[in-house]
């Protein structure tokens, strides 16, 4: 796996040390991953642990702390996968703008499914953000990416 390649996809949004493999954390960042969960084979996997599914709120102080060494506060933690925002709609269920959007971008019913999973599907999928023409950039904020999003996918 090159290492641009591994993102932890599976974890709220990106931080500095969610693209590192295991090998190159320090003790510290070992030790608050662990504290959530995560060991060496979980981590350089991206696969997910209990903590993942938790609310900022829902975490402990120490998981809260551990975290924290982690790069991430509350806002950040709480921040959902740009493609999880409308994850829960079946396609016929979307707002029109929504669905609009997406179809700017090149989903439609067929990918929707392959979209809510892990944010692949897009006719666009290998563009950056400044590769992206205005309406597509529009049509990305309706389904919640942003530039760094939109980059970290």
């Amino acid at each position: 796996i090159q290492h641009q390649e591994h993102q932890q996809l599976n974890r709220r949004t990106m931080t500095s040390v969610d693209d590192k493999y295991w090998k190159d954390l320090s003790n510290d960042e070992k030790k608050a991953a662990e504290t959530l969960g995560y060991n060496e084979t979980i981590w350089d996997g991206d696969g997910d642990v209990a903590a993942d599914d938790k609310d900022w709120d829902e975490l402990s102080d120490e998981e809260q702390a551990a975290a924290e060494k982690l790069g991430y506060d509350a806002e950040e933690w709480n921040k959902d996968e740009p493609h999880e925002k409308w994850g829960e709609y079946e396609w016929d269920k979307l707002p029109s703008e929504v669905r609009e959007a997406a179809d700017t971008l090149g989903l439609d019913k067929a990918v929707w499914g392959e979209f809510q999973k892990d944010g692949t599907g897009m006719d666009v999928d290998d563009l950056d953000w400044d590769e992206l023409d205005e309406d597509q950039q529009e049509a990305a904020q309706v389904l919640g990416y942003d530039e760094d999003t939109w980059d970290d996918e």
